[in-house]
């Protein structure tokens, strides 16, 4: 220990050679202290991690970047206890090297919040790179946190990254997986969309969060029929319905009309329908649904009689019970 001490003092750049050769042997807390006073940083960080010191160690790499090296780097941050010391390394590298970024967020993120590490590469370099910061650099480290948890803030930046990059179809199925993020503000954003089919993602997000009426309208402004369709018949609700009839039957949109009707169906009253059909013309769209409404009121009445049947055999058979109860009994 006393000869390590006097390297640090009078031969610095023999240091690191003895810590690896003699540390086993040493008073390693005290050989840690002559390597602080005598400024000798890289061999402190290996005295640390020898000494199973991993905190201790990130702190002096961070503090002292010429004691930094990679391996050793990564290597004291899987060992870190505590948990501020990911979002410190993540912090250091965003300054220090942040082509090595990646690999560090590979290493931390089974155990580092990912909300608050996106946070950080949102909040670095804004003035360079706008309000998202350094994140679009790191799309890959989000596909593989997301993969892993449905969280809120991993989500929307994900989503974000997409709508920068005008990838429609990997926004979709983003949306489709991973729910956990503020659906409305993402609807309103997309509504007024140049590419439709941003639009039609709007109008499915408006109809997901119960918002038919806006579903709707979006829907009816880019002639998305099918996605209104399916927002009317999901609403149940007979103003929108009638609307929406009155809409397509104005407009001649006959095979909406009919297909309106049977997404409607269990809802949407046949009196209605006959009347719109027969006041515009439209009686063959609409005789499909009239036909099956027909049907089932059919089986609904013969159901009736068969029910009402059975109810008065059952008190036939009950009353002749009852009488031929009485009839044996020898008391009457």
């Amino acid at each position: 220990t006393e000869t390590g001490i006097l390297c640090t003092k009078y031969r610095p750049e023999r240091v690191m050679d003895f810590c690896k050769m003699w540390w086993q042997r040493c008073a390693v807390p005290k050989l840690i202290r002559a390597c602080e006073v005598a400024a000798c940083w890289e061999e402190k960080v290996f005295l640390h991690l020898q000494y199973k010191e991993a905190d201790p160690a990130l702190a002096t790499m961070v503090a002292h970047p010429l004691a930094w090296n990679h391996a050793m780097f990564l290597e004291a941050i899987v060992k870190c206890s505590n948990v501020e010391s990911y979002y410190r390394a993540v912090s250091f590298y965003l300054v220090e090297h942040a082509d090595l970024l990646p690999d560090l967020l590979t290493t931390v993120s089974a155990k580092a919040d990912p909300a608050r590490v996106t946070g950080l590469l949102k909040a670095t370099r804004t003035v360079e790179y706008g309000e998202h910061g350094v994140l679009p650099l790191f799309k890959e480290y989000l596909q593989k946190v997301q993969q892993r948890g449905d969280v809120a803030d991993v989500n929307e930046a994900y989503n974000e990254i997409l709508l920068l990059e005008n990838n429609v179809e990997s926004l979709r199925q983003s949306i489709e997986n991973f729910p956990a993020f503020d659906q409305l503000r993402m609807a309103r954003k997309l509504e007024h969309a140049t590419a439709i089919e941003y639009r039609r993602i709007a109008a499915s997000l408006f109809r997901e969060n119960k918002k038919y009426e806006q579903a709707v309208e979006v829907s009816k402004r880019d002639q998305l029929w099918k996605e209104m369709i399916a927002s009317v018949g999901a609403s149940g609700d007979e103003e929108i319905m009638e609307d929406a009839v009155k809409f397509f039957v104005e407009s001649g949109l006959r095979e909406c009309f009919s297909a309106l009707l049977f997404a409607c169906y269990e809802q949407f009253p046949p009196d209605l329908a006959l009347e719109y059909a027969w006041m515009f013309d439209m009686m063959d769209f609409a005789m499909p649904f009239l036909i099956q409404t027909m049907r089932e009121v059919g089986q609904r009445l013969m159901g009736l009689e068969e029910e009402s049947k059975e109810q008065r055999d059952a008190e036939e058979e009950q009353k002749r019970e009852d009488e031929e109860e009485i009839n044996n009994d020898a008391s009457v």
